[in-house]
């Protein structure tokens, strides 16, 4: 009674009967699978399903295994439309020695191109994009991709059938994510038989439909995942969108539809992140010996693509194998890896039996030893990068070899010359690696330090197999702005390409996963612009509409700005105003030239001890076992100016501990600071107990002046205005947390201990009265207004950081 079908049933509502078979048929009919929001019941059933419905299933079903995240249909709509017609206009521009500034621009310029060889010429130029998904997914970015390159054709006035006679009847939009096909009198375009016969114009309007995607598939679209379900989900969604146009062939009289085509070739199978062989590895010499070039090779995939029966698909399957086999072969003796391991071998037995005439002084006896002990090291780590690549079970088990995959995107001297735009969504996952794959991806991703984190591979990779001024738009953590972790590849992302626009979103983007995140939209060329566009949409959840407020109201952001912070923090909030404040305080020398500092201790790690000794804290007790267990801390203890000493537990302290800070940290006069901080900057405190803060506590011992007056800076407004400033914008946290690199950067005041004192006894007066319960707000002002004083802070610039 609850259904839609309770309309079924008659004047008196008693329940219509049916019979299971046709319930559950008008059951489904009632659900709306064009759609991949809500799940609202349907007047009427569409008769198209929307493809990113597979995907929204699919990932649902593979619970995010391997970071698989459903991406929101007008995100992907966005990101292809603005990647794909900004590399149209460049490829226009390339092309005709034009200078069009935008896709407007190309319009203009191409109106009065109507010539049969004329468009067909323009939609050549179209057909050349090559657009990428190095982690492809389901395929939702390849089919938004695909739907906007049909709709700039149609913008441009193009889109034609094979002899180049213009679609002038239709016009194509793109609405939710789907290419919707309208009449020039207003209504739905729509491909019917009537009396066995379909008109000659709606026939030539579908069959041209159905060829233009098929090309595009077959051309432009390119795709790799990990996951083969992904691919079969893939492939399965862009032959969906063929079936839309799908046409019944004049030969068979209007009676068999015409045979889809072989698009798998394109959306393959791999980790896009491991290559036995690097990109730039020069081939001429090489290739001589082989019986196919490139430019065969190439061939031979247009004629997979177009192979009709299968024997003849088969073959040129097993032709294309045997040629991928001897090209590996081939490049493995020119690998640098490979041929790295030979020269230190031959280094090492070069040191071991050279003969001299003159025995060596004990000076230069030192130094062949060193020279010895560093070849070694060396040839160790040589050699096992040799042992890697000879264990098929090993790194590159699902290697994916960029090199040879896609010929599309080749020379004829089998060069690889790139993708003209990268768009994705990557797998946002922390990966636990042995020490081999480390050093593979070290070796790897050179601009990606710290823990390793797929989405930081793909940027990089990203970036990489982009052609000269191609274009680069991924959707990613927002992390990317202000992390630490994230500090190298800030400084190549600007230092080595023009980034275009970030879009930050703070809320949920991604149904159940609470990550913030940013659209990263850049160009690879040095860079050109001195502003970066930024568009904040700060919606609780973004939509197609918050994400249009939100552009409509971008901003800039300066790049001298984001250089002037060490780690190349980009702040997307920042004022005019603060800017100015922040310049002020970092003209002051850093706190790691005044202080000592470390990380609290860290006990336990995977790479030290086994799971049963973490699940079971064997280094922990309640009780002291022997000398070696103190007392432990942690955040919880730390209050502003007060510490509770309310220690429930011991810790046993000593080398089987994976990170130990020295003893005078547990032992000495010294500043512990919280690492969750709060609202209004750090929270810090002082003690001299004998205990070891954990892992969540950050501890400073100032060595040129006296604690109690870093503790007085530490905890005032400025420096919680300052941490917020170069970190978040307010409450809208793109890091909850004080990082250690964040605290030795801080700037702190060099002076003489006399003017230190005024400081340094108000906190002692803060300590005492928190230790007796009393209030300390008044203290905590004037602790504020002395250190504004201090850092020659003007009345404007004050009320900046009041407010």
């Amino acid at each position: 009674k609850s259904s839609v079908l309770k309309k079924q049933s008659n004047s008196n509502n008693s329940q219509h009967s049916q019979n299971s078979l046709n319930y559950l048929l008008n059951f489904l009919d009632a659900y709306d699978f064009a759609s991949e929001g809500s799940e609202d019941i349907q007047e009427e059933s569409k008769t198209l399903i929307n493809a990113s419905v597979l995907g929204l299933i699919f990932e649902k079903i593979n619970g995010y295994r391997d970071g698989s995240i459903f991406t929101p249909g007008f995100i992907t709509m966005y990101m292809c439309r603005e990647s794909i017609r900004a590399a149209v206009v460049q490829k226009m521009n390339e092309h005709f020695g034009w200078a069009c500034g935008n896709f407007d621009d190309v319009k203009n310029f191409t109106a009065d191109k109507r010539a049969a060889k004329d468009v067909l010429e323009l939609n050549s130029i179209v057909n050349s994009l090559r657009v990428c998904d190095p982690a492809v997914g389901s395929g939702h970015f390849l089919v938004s991709a695909l739907n906007e390159i049909i709709a700039v054709k149609s913008g441009l006035h193009i889109l034609a059938d094979d002899a180049g006679v213009l679609l002038g009847r239709i016009d194509v939009n793109i609405e939710n994510d789907e290419l919707i096909i309208t009449r020039d009198d207003g209504n739905f375009f729509s491909y019917e038989i009537s009396n066995g016969i379909i008109p000659r114009e709606a026939q030539r309007i579908q069959k041209t439909l159905f060829h233009e995607k098929q090309r595009i598939i077959e051309n432009c679209l390119f795709g790799v995942d990990i996951n083969p379900n992904s691919v079969k989900i893939c492939r399965l969604r862009l032959w969906i969108e063929l079936l839309k146009n799908a046409y019944y062939t004049e030969d068979s009289g209007f009676k068999n539809l015409e045979t889809l085509p072989n698009i798998d070739i394109n959306i393959k199978c791999g980790n896009s992140l491991v290559s036995r062989f690097a990109l730039d590895m020069d081939l001429k010499k090489s290739l001589k010996k082989f019986e196919y070039s490139f430019k065969d090779y190439r061939t031979l995939v247009h004629e997979y693509v177009q192979a009709r029966d299968k024997d003849t698909k088969r073959k040129l399957e097993d032709t294309l194998k045997l040629i991928k086999s001897q090209y590996g072969q081939e490049l493995g003796t020119l690998d640098t890896r490979q041929i790295k391991y030979s020269v230190l071998k031959g280094q090492l037995h070069a040191l071991d039996t050279e003969v001299g005439f003159v025995e060596p002084t004990p000076q230069q006896k030192k130094d062949i030893e060193k020279k010895r002990a560093k070849l070694e090291d060396d040839f160790k780590k040589a050699e096992a990068v040799k042992k890697e690549l000879e264990n098929n079970d090993g790194i590159y088990r699902n290697a994916f070899e960029w090199r040879f995959e896609f010929p599309e995107v080749l020379d004829d001297d089998g060069n690889f010359k790139g993708f003209d735009v990268v768009v994705g969504n990557p797998p946002y996952v922390m990966n636990q690696m042995n020490e081999h794959e480390k050093e593979f991806f070290k070796n790897t991703f050179k601009h990606s330090s710290g823990k390793p984190d797929l989405y930081r591979f793909f940027t990089e990779l990203g970036h990489y197999i982009l052609k000269e001024n191609g274009l680069f738009y991924f959707i990613i953590p927002n992390s990317i702005l202000a992390t630490p972790s994230t500090t190298d590849l800030r400084k190549f992302l600007i230092n080595s390409n023009t980034i275009l626009q970030l879009t930050n979103f703070f809320g949920e983007v991604f149904e159940g996963v609470g990550v913030n995140s940013t659209l990263l939209y850049t160009k690879k060329t040095k860079p050109k612009n001195e502003t970066i566009v930024v568009i904040n949409d700060t919606e609780n959840y973004p939509s197609a509409d918050s994400l249009k407020a939100a552009i409509e109201a971008q901003s800039f952001l300066k790049i001298s700005d984001i250089k002037k912070s060490a780690e190349y923090l980009i702040n997307t909030f920042l004022k005019t105003e603060e800017i100015s404040i922040l310049e002020k305080l970092e003209k002051n020398p850093k706190l790691e030239k005044i202080a000592s500092y470390t990380l609290g201790l860290q006990v336990y790690h995977n790479t030290m001890h086994s799971k049963s000794d973490i699940e079971n804290r064997i280094y922990h007790s309640k009780e002291k076992i022997d000398e070696s267990y103190i007392f432990e801390s942690g955040g919880r203890n730390i209050s502003r100016y007060g510490f509770n000493e309310n220690f429930n537990e011991y810790v046993s302290y000593g080398e089987w501990c994976y990170n130990k800070p020295d003893i005078k940290f547990c032992k000495e006069e010294r500043i512990l600071i919280r690492e969750i901080t709060s609202k209004t900057g750090l929270v810090a405190t002082i003690t001299n107990s004998v205990h070891v803060p954990n892992k969540a506590v950050i501890i400073v011992i100032c060595n040129k002046c006296s604690n109690h007056f870093l503790l007085s800076i530490l905890n005032s407004k400025l420096i919680g205005f300052y941490i917020n400033k170069i970190t978040e914008k307010g409450e809208q946290r793109l890091f909850p947390r004080v990082s250690l690199t964040t605290i030795k950067n801080l700037p702190i005041p060099e002076i003489p201990a006399t003017e230190q004192s005024p400081l340094s006894t108000l906190v002692e007066e803060i300590l005492a009265k928190k230790q007796r319960g009393e209030e300390t707000v008044e203290l905590e002002r004037r602790i504020d207004e002395m250190v504004y004083t201090l850092y020659d802070l003007t009345e404007e610039e004050i009320a900046v950081i009041e407010k």
